[in-house]
Formats: C-alpha cells, sequence, structure tokens
C-alpha cells in the first residue's frame, strides 16, 4: 500500500492561509486587549490611580483627553440616522430629569423641523432654514450627537468675500454619552425660546446622580451661586482629584452640563462642550456659544 505524504511547500502555504484567516479576530482581540490595559499618563503630577481610570467613565474621559480625542474623531455619520439618536438621547436625558418635559417637548419640536429643512448649503438665504447635525466617535468609547437649526437674516458679504448673517432664531444641542445605556457625560443647549425648568443645582445634582451609576464616590461642590440671577454656574470636583462637572445656565438661553478631566491636573484640556463642527465632517475646538 502506497504511503500517503503532505508537500512541505503544500504544509507551509496552508499555515500562511490560515494565519491570514486569524488575522481580523486577533486585530480585534488586540484592540480591546489596547483600550482595558493602561494607557501612557501625562507627565502631570496627580494622575489617577489604575482603579478609578478603568472605570467606564473615567477611563473613556482619560482615553480621550490625553490621546487627543477632541481633535481625533474615529468615525463620522451625517445620515438622517442621527435624528433617531438625537430623540432617544432626548428622552433619555428627560427621564434621568435633565430636562423637563416642557423643554423635552419644544426640543424635539425643533428636531422635527430640522429634519424637514435641507441640509447645509454653501449659500445662505434669508429667512430659509437651515440645518447642519451629526454623530462622532471619539477615542474612549464616546459618542457625540449634535443638531445646529437656525433662520439667518441680514445675509450680507463680508470685506474678506465671505458671507455673513444674524441668527434670527437658533436651536444648537450637543450631547455626549457612553455606551450600552451609560451616563450622559455632557448637554449643551442654545437657544433663546428654550423654556425654563428645574433651578440648575438641582438638575446639576440629577446629572451626578446618573454619572455616579458607573464611577464610585463623592462630589463636593467648590463655587457658590452668583448673585446675579441670570448666570448661574456650578463646579463640583470628584473626591479622586482627577474629574469635575461643570454647570451653567446663562441669559435664560445657554445651558449646559459637562464632567471633565479636572484641568488643575490634565492641563488645559478642552471640554466636552468646547467642540464644535462643520458640516463636511471636521471637528475643532471653539469658544462656548
Amino acid at each position: 500500500m502506497k504511503k500517503l505524504s503532505l508537500n512541505a511547500k503544500f504544509i507551509t502555504t496552508s499555515l500562511f492561509c490560515l494565519a491570514l484567516l486569524a488575522v481580523p479576530a486577533l486585530a480585534v482581540q488586540g484592540q480591546a486587549l489596547y483600550y482595558a490595559a493602561p494607557q501612557p499618563r501625562p507627565q502631570v503630577p496627580g494622575v489617577m490611580s489604575d482603579e478609578v481610570r478603568l472605570d467606564p467613565l473615567a477611563g473613556a474621559l482619560y482615553r480621550y483627553g490625553v490621546q487627543g480625542g477632541s481633535s481625533t474623531p474615529q468615525s463620522y455619520d451625517i445620515t438622517k440616522d442621527v435624528f433617531t439618536v438625537l430623540r432617544g438621547k432626548l428622552r433619555q436625558a428627560a427621564a434621568r430629569s435633565l430636562l423637563t418635559n416642557d423643554q423635552l417637548t419644544y426640543l424635539l419640536a425643533q428636531l422635527d423641523a430640522g429634519a424637514d429643512t435641507n441640509p447645509f448649503q454653501q449659500s445662505l438665504t434669508e429667512g430659509e432654514p437651515n440645518v447642519t447635525y451629526g454623530m462622532v466617535k471619539f477615542t474612549g468609547d464616546l459618542t457625540q450627537v449634535y443638531f445646529d437649526y437656525f433662520i439667518p437674516r441680514d445675509v450680507h458679504e463680508t470685506e474678506s468675500g465671505g458671507t455673513a448673517c444674524v441668527m434670527d432664531t437658533e436651536t444648537y444641542l450637543v450631547i455626549d454619552y457612553l455606551p450600552d445605556n451609560g451616563p450622559i457625560v455632557d448637554l449643551s443647549i442654545h437657544d433663546e425660546n428654550y423654556p425654563a425648568g428645574e433651578d440648575l443645582d438641582t438638575v446639576t445634582q440629577n446629572f451626578i446622580a446618573q454619572l455616579n451609576t458607573t464611577i464610585p464616590g463623592q462630589w463636593q461642590q467648590t463655587t457658590t451661586p452668583e448673585d446675579d440671577p441670570t448666570y448661574q454656574r456650578y463646579i463640583y470636583a470628584h473626591d479622586s482629584g482627577v474629574l469635575r462637572v461643570t454647570s451653567h445656565h446663562i441669559h435664560q438661553q445657554d445651558f449646559s452640563l459637562t464632567v471633565m478631566l479636572e484641568p488643575e491636573v490634565y492641563g488645559s484640556l478642552y471640554p466636552l462642550n468646547n467642540l464644535a463642527h462643520d458640516p463636511y465632517g471636521q471637528t475643532y475646538t471653539a469658544p462656548l456659544k
């Protein structure tokens, strides 16, 4: 009986093909290990412990800040699927007592108006509604959805050849969140017609309560309320020494809740709500509106 044998070249080729098939799985596994493992720390004192850094919330903010999340989005989506996500996140914010029913109803109506509007065009037309929107995924498992609906007036050409206008009405909305129904880490709204709601201190406490579903510890208020009722601002520091919650409500048109790495420890990292977008997928830092 003839003895069967395998050609050495055939064996080598087979092993090579099997190795190629394993590459995608190994790549995914390697990426998972990368995000789970301790990341390079910035050269500053007082960095967070491994225990705190590997918490879902703190770890996401840490990787976002240290790895330059504010300038390097991993993916970008400007399809109308964004409206579905926005509506869901607004309802989630209301369920967590970050919005009142009146505020939720108003913002959902603005989204509906924006969904029926043609996306941003290069030219602005007097009195014609305009809208930009998108969803950005950042380093650290952070996702941001944003919406800007406005009606321009006094559209005119500038000396440099550009176009300028005054916003007759505008609704600007940004929500940042962690996956799997995780905490909302930023909620920012600019709208002159935004309905009044609960006092800012109460809403800030509600914001912190939903953060505490992932990270243990206590938050200590480090500011006192302003005498001016049209300008309210609060800062709460986490007892880990590396996280901060800030909130403000200015002139009944600018409202913001955000959690960030402590700037006194990590330097001038931009807060999440300091991001702005253009309709072509570029993300950049800009002053708060």
